[in-house]
């Protein structure tokens, strides 16, 4: 009772994203979620060149595309999302979360409603969908 209680209590637009995803979208499997580790030796390879992996399909890699310490910076930034639970990650599905951030370096705010206008996929203002006032920015 208490699920159903706070899936109602995520709004319209969570249930009918939900619906869709569930109707049109299946699920990934356990065994899709756990897949046996691969390495990807990419010691060899060119830097700025956008490389797919040859067996694992839309896995994509631009060597020296970030620094050390951007990928330090960006790391420290989710840690301290998460510990603090400031910004919900949202669950689109099994194995799939996500947290909207503002990229680095920042959009305008008139760019920003220009993109998300008619999008509804983070729910209302003050409850993440708010993303001029209210989603992480990756430059801090």
């Amino acid at each position: 009772m208490a699920a159903v209680a706070a899936v109602l209590g995520k709004g319209y637009r969570y249930i009918r994203n939900s619906a869709f995803y569930a109707a049109l979208r299946p699920q990934p499997r356990v065994q899709d979620l756990h897949q046996q580790f691969t390495r990807w030796d990419v010691s060899t390879l060119p830097e700025g060149v956008v490389l797919e992996h040859p067996t694992l399909e839309g896995l994509w890699l631009v060597r020296g595309a970030m620094s050390a310490e951007d990928g330090q910076r960006i790391k420290s930034l989710f840690s301290s999302l998460d510990a603090d639970r400031t910004f919900p990650w949202h669950t689109l599905e099994l194995g799939r979360g996500m947290m909207p951030l503002h990229p680095s370096p920042p959009l305008a705010v008139a760019d920003i409603k220009r993109v998300i206008s008619g999008l509804e996929t983070f729910g209302e203002d003050g409850k993440g969908g708010d993303p001029i006032g209210s989603w992480p920015h990756l430059s801090d």
